[in-house]
């Protein structure tokens, strides 16, 4: 959520977080959950959700930060 946040800017995440309870989702998990609600945030099916207080956002870039990010960290974590 760090990530994410530094990314897009926290107000994002607070949203999709939002649209990942109302739909059932765990809002404390990010992969499969609150970053399949990010992604949604371009859709205005979503995004015109009353949940969603910032609006639209294209997540594509954001999402393959946490990702590229995530992956460089294990890489180091296990290299000895």
């Amino acid at each position: 959520f760090i990530l994410a946040s530094y990314n897009s800017g926290p107000a994002h995440i607070l949203d999709a977080r939002a649209l990942a309870t109302k739909y059932g989702k765990n809002p404390n998990i990010w992969f499969g959950h609150v970053e399949d609600f990010l992604l949604k945030k371009s859709d205005p099916t979503y995004y015109n959700d009353p949940v969603v207080k910032y609006g639209r956002y294209r997540a594509n870039v954001t999402v393959a930060y946490v990702e590229k990010t995530l992956s460089t960290y294990e890489k180091y974590l296990h290299k000895k």
